[in-house]
């Protein structure tokens, strides 16, 4: 068995496979057989040529934030390598919970810039996966991002109330991924016959 490219003959085939595990990936190598009888009569094959594809790494993966408001865009960045260029590089980036949100190549190169705003509300497990141009595909670890669901805050009371008497208002905070942090009240004057109450939960309010 020789190499043509190095012309380094193998006696054996053990001889050979320590030969092509020694090799360098991200190059073409070809190989044919020759057989010798008793005569000393040469026969060769054709010849057999592969190359040996370098596993693509993702050196980094990263988010612009790890917590959202609902609507807040988000940047997810990657670099990676690949021996074999990024031609025909696939790129697929997974939510566990909004699923598939990017499914495209990268023709150009390193980083890879991917920005979103649709995220759900909720805990994501965010993980690139990149396939090479020989199929060959790799995982990025996984980052966690938070897309806040905003507290929503009601009020409730008399719309008329007497002069001197009790009024009753009532006003409810609910945070549908925690708890109500703080409430703040204000009273805003209108006029000597008016006054408007609002609540504040967050970044919500209610008016009455």
């Amino acid at each position: 068995i020789r190499d043509r490219v190095n012309g380094v003959p193998q006696n054996s085939t053990e001889d050979a496979i320590s030969f092509i595990d020694s090799l360098t990936g991200g190059v073409s190598y070809s190989l044919y057989y020759k057989a010798v009888d008793i005569y000393g009569t040469e026969s060769l094959s054709d010849e057999y040529t592969f190359r040996i594809n370098r596993i693509p790494i993702i050196s980094t993966f990263k988010v612009s934030s790890e917590l959202l408001n609902p609507s807040q865009s988000l940047s997810i960045s990657s670099g990676f390598q690949d021996s074999e260029g990024f031609d025909g590089i696939k790129i697929q980036i997974y939510s566990s919970l909004d699923g598939l949100i990017f499914n495209g190549t990268n023709t150009d190169c390193e980083p890879f810039v991917f920005v979103t705003s649709n995220l759900s509300t909720g805990l994501h497990e965010i993980h690139l996966n990149l396939t090479d141009s020989d199929g060959i595909t790799v995982q990025s670890a996984t980052v966690f991002v938070t897309v806040n669901s905003l507290p929503t805050v009601t009020i409730d009371g008399p719309s008329i109330v007497e002069s001197g008497s009790i009024a009753t208002i009532k006003a409810v905070g609910i945070d549908l991924d925690g708890t109500i942090d703080n409430y703040v009240w204000y009273v805003i004057y209108l006029q000597v016959t008016s006054h408007e109450f609002m609540v504040t939960v967050g970044e919500r309010s209610s008016n009455l």
